[in-house]
C-alpha cells in the first residue's frame, strides 16, 4: 500500500547539519503513518552511517536508511530514493535544510487537489539569493507554456508525482555532473500536465551550514564543463518543445544566467587570461553553435554587450565590463508615508546607480541606450534598451529577520527611463498588515522592506531607505486582532524598517512623543495618541500616576480602552481614582495588550489643588527605569 509522500534526503558527510533537517521532518504535522522519511547514505565517512541506522531503529515505522557506494555527487542518491520511494508523491530535501511543520502535508493536499505532477512551494534562505518574482500569487495548476518564469526556479527541491517519474523516465545523471538539477527539473518542467506554484507561507529553508558539514556543492566546478552541461538542458528544451518561440524565451534563461553571467562574476575578474580566454572560447562555442539568433536577440541590452564582446573575443573589455557591472546598483527611498484605513502608503523614487552617481543613458533619436562607457567598442544596437526584450519587473518586497521568507508585490510601480536618461522606479505602493504574507497577516517579527528592480539584464536589490519628511509621518498602528504594527528607522540609520507584535517597549515610546493629557473635570482625564487603532476588541492603555515630592499614598494605575478618534489618532478616556486634595504625580504610559513592557514617562505632570487638578507640560519624557518600569 503505498504512502501519500515520501522524503527523499541524498545524505555525505552532513556534520551536525542533518539533526536540523532531520528533526524537521520527524516534526511534519501530516500523521505519522502518512508518510516516510528516506535517508540515502552516499558513502559516508565521518561516522554518519551509523547515525542513519540508529535512527531507523529509533523511528521505523518513519524512518528508511540505504546506503550505497560514494557517487561523488547527489544525482545518484536521489535516483535511489525515487526508485526505492513507497510514496506516490517524493519531496526532494537536501540533508542541510528544513522543512516547516506544514509543508509536506499541505503540499500534497494541493498536489491531489490539482491532481498536479509537480508541487512548488515559496522558498526562504538565510543565505542565498531567490528568485522572488515567481511566488507571487499561488497558482492551484498550470503548465510550463502558461508559465514559462517557471524556469527561474530549477532547483529540485521540490514535490514529484513519483509515478510521473517513472513514466517518463525523469532521472538525475550519476556522478559528478554539473547543472544536475536543471537537467531533472527542465524534463519534469516539460512533460506534466499539471503544476502548482504555492505562495501564501514559505514550505522551503535553504539555511546556512553549522559547522564542517560537507555537500556537494563545497566542490570546485570546472566552468567549461558547466558550459557543456548547458548543453545537455538545451537538449532536454529542444527535444521537447516544438514551438521555436517558446523554445527560444526558454533558453534564453539558460544564454543569461548559465553562459553570460560566468563573464560578470568576481572569479571572471580575477582569473588571468589564460582561464579567461578558455572559458570565453567554450561559452563562444555554445552560443553560435546552439542558440539562434532569436533567443540572442530577445536578452536585456546588459547581456547583448557582454555576447558582443564574448563573440569578438575581447578579454579586457570583458573583464573591465564585469567591474562596470559590478559599481552598477539601485538606490530606493520613500519619499512619503501615509497610513489610510490601517494601510501604508509609502510613495518610492528609485533609480539605477553606476558608482556614486545615477547611470545616465545615451540618447538615441527617439530611444535611449545604455552608456557607451560600459564597453565603447560594442555597436549602439546592442546597447538600445527595449522593454519587450526582457522582462522589465519592480517590486517592494517584505523580508522577515525571523524566517528569512519574502513576499512581494510589482503593484503600483513603473519602470521608466526619465527625461535625463536615469532608469527609475516610481509609483505609490500598499503595505497592508492584514494581506501583505500573500493574502494573509504580517506574522509577529522585524521585517526589512526592499526594492528589487530587472531591466535591460541587470538584476539588483536594495533596502528601502526613507527620507526624513516621510520618517517624520509614520505612525504605528493597532490592528483588529489587537497586534502592533510599527514601522520605524533604527537610530543612526535611514532604512525603514517593520516591526510586528513584539517591540512593545519601543511602540509606547512612539506613542508617548504624541501623546496629549486633558483633564475633564474632577475625576476625568484624557490621553490622546497617534496611533492609528483599527482593533476591533479596543486595546486597554494604562496612566500610572506617580506620587511626586512628597506626594502621599502610592502609585495609581488609571485603566480605560484606546478608541479611534479620526484623524489619525485614538483617545483614551479615563476616570482618576480619588486623589488626595494636594499632592503632584508624574504621569506613566503602557498600552496593556501590548504585552507586559515597561510602562513610559509622559511629559505631564498632574497637580492636585483642593477641589481643582491641572496639567502642565514639562521637560522631554524619558524611557523608565527598571524601578519605575515595575509601576502599577
Amino acid at each position: 500500500m503505498p504512502l501519500p509522500v515520501s522524503a527523499v534526503v541524498p545524505v555525505w558527510n552532513p556534520g551536525p547539519n542533518l539533526t536540523r533537517c532531520v528533526e524537521s521532518l520527524l516534526g511534519q504535522a501530516m500523521p505519522a503513518d502518512q508518510y516516510e522519511i528516506l535517508l540515502v547514505d552516499d558513502g559516508s565517512t565521518d561516522g554518519t552511517a551509523e547515525r542513519l541506522d540508529a535512527l531507523a531503529a529509533a523511528y521505523p515505522q518513519r524512518v528508511r536508511v540505504q546506503h550505497i557506494p560514494n557517487s561523488g555527487w547527489p544525482g545518484k542518491p536521489r535516483n535511489v530514493g525515487i526508485e526505492n520511494a513507497r510514496g506516490t508523491y517524493v519531496h526532494l530535501v537536501d540533508n542541510d535544510d528544513t522543512l516547516p511543520p506544514y509543508a509536506l502535508a499541505a503540499m500534497y493536499e494541493a498536489a491531489v487537489a490539482a491532481d498536479a505532477d509537480v508541487i512548488l512551494g515559496r522558498p526562504a534562505s538565510d543565505f542565498r539569493g531567490l528568485n522572488h518574482s515567481i511566488y507571487r500569487r499561488t497558482i492551484p495548476s498550470c503548465v510550463l507554456t502558461d508559465f514559462p518564469d517557471l524556469t527561474e526556479t530549477l532547483t529540485p527541491h521540490k514535490m514529484f508525482r513519483r509515478s510521473f517519474l517513472l513514466e517518463h523516465g525523469i532521472r538525475f545523471p550519476e556522478g559528478p555532473v554539473p547543472l544536475e538539477d536543471q537537467m531533472f527539473v527542465m524534463a519534469a518542467y516539460l512533460h506534466a500536465k499539471a503544476i502548482t506554484v504555492l505562495c501564501d507561507r514559505p514550505y522551503y529553508f535553504y539555511l546556512r551550514r553549522i559547522g564542517s558539514g560537507r555537500n556537494a556543492g563545497d566542490r570546485s566546478i570546472d566552468p567549461v564543463l558547466q558550459c557543456a552541461a548547458t548543453e545537455q538542458v538545451i537538449d532536454i528544451v529542444e527535444e521537447l518543445v516544438a514551438d521555436p518561440t517558446l523554445r527560444d524565451r526558454l533558453l534564453r534563461r539558460f544564454y543569461r544566467i548559465n553562459l553570460l553571467a560566468r563573464v560578470a562574476e568576481q572569479s571572471f575578474i580575477d582569473h588571468d587570461d589564460e582561464w579567461r580566454r578558455a572559458l570565453v572560447a567554450e561559452i563562444r562555442r555554445v552560443i553560435t553553435a546552439r542558440l539562434t539568433p532569436e533567443a540572442r536577440a530577445g536578452a536585456g541590452a546588459a547581456n547583448r554587450l557582454q555576447a558582443n564582446l564574448v563573440i569578438a573575443d575581447d578579454l579586457a573589455a570583458l573583464a573591465t565590463l564585469a567591474e562596470h557591472y559590478r559599481a552598477i546598483t539601485v538606490r530606493a527611498a520613500a519619499v512619503q508615508s501615509q497610513w489610510r484605513d490601517a494601510v501604508l502608503y509609502l510613495d518610492i523614487d528609485a533609480a539605477l546607480y553606476w558608482g556614486d552617481q545615477p547611470m545616465r543613458c545615451d540618447r538615441i533619436e527617439d530611444g535611449w541606450a545604455l552608456p557607451a562607457a560600459l564597453a565603447p567598442t560594442v555597436p549602439v544596437a546592442d546597447r538600445l534598451l527595449d522593454e519587450t526584450r526582457d522582462l522589465v519587473d519592480a517590486e517592494v518586497s517584505l523580508v522577515s529577520r525571523v524566517s528569512a521568507v519574502s513576499f512581494g508585490s510589482d503593484e503600483g510601480l513603473q519602470v521608466a527611463v526619465d527625461g535625463e536618461g536615469v532608469v527609475r522606479v516610481r509609483g505609490r505602493v500598499a503595505i497592508d498588515p492584514a494581506t501583505a504574507l500573500a493574502g494573509s497577516a504580517l506574522s509577529d517579527g522585524l521585517w526589512d522592506v526592499r526594492l528589487r528592480l530587472r531591466y535591460a539584464g541587470f538584476n539588483r536589490a536594495a533596502a528601502l531607505r526613507i527620507e526624513p519628511d516621510a520618517a517624520a509621518a509614520l505612525e504605528p498602528l493597532i490592528t483588529p486582532d489587537g497586534r502592533t504594527v510599527l514601522p520605524y528607522v533604527p537610530k543612526g540609520s535611514d532604512v525603514l524598517l517593520i516591526d510586528v507584535g513584539q517591540w512593545h517597549a519601543a511602540l509606547v515610546k512612539t506613542l508617548t512623543r504624541t501623546a496629549e493629557l486633558a483633564v475633564a473635570g474632577r475625576r476625568g482625564l484624557s490621553v490622546s495618541l497617534d496611533v492609528f487603532c483599527d482593533a476591533t476588541v479596543p486595546p486597554l492603555v494604562q496612566l500610572v500616576l506617580r506620587p511626586q515630592d512628597g506626594t502621599p499614598g502610592g502609585a495609581v494605575v488609571c485603566d480605560s480602552e484606546l478608541r479611534p478618534a479620526p484623524p489619525g489618532r485614538a483617545r483614551a478616556e479615563m476616570v482618576v481614582p480619588r486623589l488626595p486634595d494636594g499632592g503632584t504625580w508624574r504621569c506613566w504610559l503602557r498600552v496593556a495588550d501590548a504585552g507586559a513592557g515597561p510602562a513610559v514617562e509622559l511629559p505631564w505632570l498632574l497637580r492636585v489643588s483642593g477641589r481643582s487638578i491641572a496639567v502642565s507640560r514639562i521637560a522631554e519624557s524619558v524611557e523608565a527605569d527598571e524601578a519605575v518600569a515595575s509601576v502599577g
